[in-house]
């Protein structure tokens, strides 16, 4: 059996994504490994590609701590712990 040392999931902050912690916190205890989760919010302004005639950089910042909002609360409920990165192009 492979040794898994390192377990990284991806959540999209869907009804599924309590489930999908659940689990990955069950495989983390199991194999006693690491358990990294990562949430991606691609950027307004690439992912429209400058179609959009205004600046979204407010709406940006209400998508980004509304994520974050909502993976504390998850993950909290999970008893993981939050660390945030945030990386702007």
């Amino acid at each position: 059996m492979i040794e898994y040392k390192h377990i990284l999931v991806g959540l999209d902050l869907t009804s599924e994504s309590e489930e999908v912690a659940e689990k990955a916190l069950s495989m983390k205890h199991a194999l006693a490994a690491k358990l990294s989760i990562v949430h991606v919010i691609e950027p307004l302004s690439i992912a429209y590609g400058g179609d959009i005639p205004m600046d979204v950089s407010n709406i940006q910042e209400q998508i980004q701590e509304t994520a974050k909002k909502h993976l504390k609360e998850l993950l909290h409920h999970q008893e993981i712990h939050l660390f945030t990165k945030q990386k702007v192009r």
